[in-house]
């Protein structure tokens, strides 16, 4: 299940009925971008009202006598996600229909990628407690939509940290313990040890959870209902909440002991050689620790427990000096990738020139009223060439203080801006101890390049371990016949035949890419590999299948003895999605790793 968007209704800045684009295409990592006051954060605060029933603030300027503020989250799942002993069949048929018609009004606002199995639902939480469903419009169905919630309030955990840190509410580190706890290993390992250990009460051994609940259940009834019936003998101690639990298991056990570990210590961070506890820290050092603490406990979650976090942060660079900001995005962006969801607001725009896997969304306000534009992060600015004015160079130029910053910091460190996510993943593969940032083609590394030599050039320190790393392609060279400098370096062949890394004014003899430099056998397995990942063609798959290595010390296609038809039909090939799923696969042994770094020594 995945929260594709969410619909807002009076809910703060937000006058009428607005629906805003999240989790889409399958993607975990979103960030709102756009200038104070347009309503990026009333969106986090929105779904955290849904999720926690706090913190409604109702619009003030919206229609009188309108109903309360409402908050409805969309959902995507497969039907074998609705739990059977909630959805009886007359209740999956009902969200069958909603969701045909929620679909036909959210079309023209979200992105729908998903096959034609993939339902669609929403329930419109307000204000007021109300709960109905949403499907375009507000339907009394209240027993389905009560269910609709349920759902999604166990499917998901929302963790929301605000811009400005409530030193009584949010950074109360103990409070959100509990929460990432009971996903936490050590529950499940000291409940394992409590199931085991058997305890002999009068010859009969017994769990340590039946003694306890045993003792508690005598305690109450003998000691205080029993007592109480004696003043009035209506009184009595039942469980009136549906759901609740009327007996402790060794999991709750095991969760109560390790929050009261925590209770009764607190986070503290060693500043000038003395622990300082983190409600005396500083505002923006509360923030941080809060953000670093719950990155750790949710890295610590098991894989299931992780793909139910909701991260939300407002501005997640406030307290992060520039030579951190990539790093700072960089760890919500792992976190990501290991299955958790992250929210966030920002204005520091250095995120979207790295070639991210997640979505963008754009809040703008015009004279007709709120624009939001949202896509995924690659193809950002090439939605619209009105966002390519006031933010593309904002964009770089937010990236570039980062990274020069960072390099200033680390001089050991090297650090190389990259043509695209392929490059990436297959640098990355062989030097993992660099920091590889991938963006948007040859044309941005070299952009990216003249700003960063410019501006280093004007205070006479540039950092020499960032390298800004290009294919050769004569079809190029004409526009950078004048870019020269030490740090932007070319992939180029000799006049052997050999590969190596040069600086860019010197030879432009042929094509040459990362792919020329990869040891053959790594390379031609990631290529058959990658085949049944992907939609390719019965002939395709049938030329690459054919491909081996003939010229075992040849490197990348070279190997393959390929013919000019034959590298047409490659190149032709070659791209998008399976370039990219290749660079994924692609697996060298330690040997081909070190042959690789050789031709890249000169980096």
């Amino acid at each position: 299940m995945k929260i594709i968007g969410v619909m807002m209704k009076y809910y703060k800045c937000y006058e009428s009925t607005v629906v805003i684009p999240l989790f889409f295409d399958q993607k975990n990592f979103v960030g709102f971008i756009g200038e104070n006051g347009v309503g990026k954060s009333a969106v986090l605060e929105a779904l955290n009202s849904f999720f926690k029933n706090q913190h409604w603030v109702r619009n003030k300027t919206g229609k009188k006598g309108q109903s309360s503020c409402t908050v409805a989250p969309i959902v995507s799942f497969a039907e074998n996600e609705l739990p059977n002993s909630d959805f009886v069949a007359i209740d999956i048929n009902k969200i069958k229909d909603y969701s045909k018609t929620l679909v036909d009004y959210i079309s023209d606002k979200i992105n729908i990628n998903e096959s034609e199995d993939i339902l669609y639902a929403s329930c419109a939480f307000s204000q007021d407690g109300s709960i109905k469903i949403f499907d375009g419009t507000i339907v009394d169905e209240n027993s389905l939509a009560e269910k609709l919630r349920k759902l999604i309030l166990n499917s998901f955990r929302y963790v929301y940290i605000k811009a400005e840190v409530d030193i009584d509410n949010t950074t109360d580190v103990s409070s959100e313990t509990l929460e990432f706890i009971k996903g936490s290993d050590v529950v499940s390992e000291i409940a394992g040890i409590l199931e085991n250990l058997k305890i002999d009460e009068n010859g009969v051994e017994k769990k340590l959870s039946d003694i306890i609940n045993n003792k508690l259940e005598e305690y109450l009834k003998e000691k205080i209902v029993k007592k109480l019936q004696d003043t009035d003998s209506k009184y009595d101690y039942k469980n009136l909440k549906t759901g609740a639990i009327s007996k402790i298991s060794e999991k709750h056990i095991s969760e109560l002991a390790t929050q009261a570990l925590f209770n009764n210590r607190e986070l503290c961070k060693k500043i000038k050689d003395k622990n300082i506890g983190i409600s005396d820290m500083s505002s923006g050092q509360r923030r941080r620790a809060l953000l670093d603490f719950i990155l750790v406990m949710i890295g610590n979650l098991d894989k299931i427990e992780k793909k139910k976090i909701i991260l939300a942060i407002d501005e997640p660079e406030l307290s992060v000096d520039a030579s951190t900001r990539i790093q700072q995005f960089d760890n919500l962006y792992k976190i990501s990738k290991n299955g958790s969801s992250i929210l966030f607001t920002t204005h520091w725009y250095g995120w979207i020139t790295q070639l991210l896997d997640g979505n963008a969304t754009l809040f703008k306000e015009t004279g007709s009223g709120k624009e939001i534009t949202s896509s995924n992060i690659e193809k950002f600015l090439e939605n619209s060439a009105r966002l390519k004015v006031p933010y593309e160079m904002r964009m770089m130029f937010d990236f570039l203080s980062s990274l020069g910053s960072w390099a200033e910091l680390e001089p050991g460190k090297k650090f190389i801006v990259c043509e695209g996510i392929s490059d990436c993943n297959f640098i990355t593969k062989h030097f993992s101890e660099y920091k590889i940032i991938p963006v948007r083609g040859i044309d941005e590394v070299v952009r990216l390049y003249k700003i960063f030599t410019d501006y280093y050039f004007r205070v006479d320190r540039k950092p020499e371990n960032v390298i800004f790393l290009i294919d050769t392609d004569p079809e190029k060279a004409a526009n950078l016949k004048d870019v020269k400098g030490d740090n932007l370096k070319r992939i180029s062949r000799d006049s052997d035949g050999n590969i190596k890394i040069i600086n860019n004014l010197e030879n432009y003899s042929e094509k040459c890419a990362i792919e020329d430099a990869l040891l053959p056998k790594p390379f031609l397995t990631a290529l058959k590999q990658s085949l049944s990942d992907l939609a390719i063609n019965e002939l395709d798959c049938d030329f690459i299948n054919s491909l081996e290595i003939v010229y075992q010390n040849e490197m990348g296609i070279r190997a393959f003895s390929l013919d000019d038809v034959k590298k047409t039909r490659f190149k032709n090939i070659y791209n998008g999605e399976y370039k990219k799923k290749v660079s994924e696969l692609y697996s060298p042994s330690n040997e081909e790793i070190e042959a690789f770094k050789n031709i890249f020594n000169s980096i």
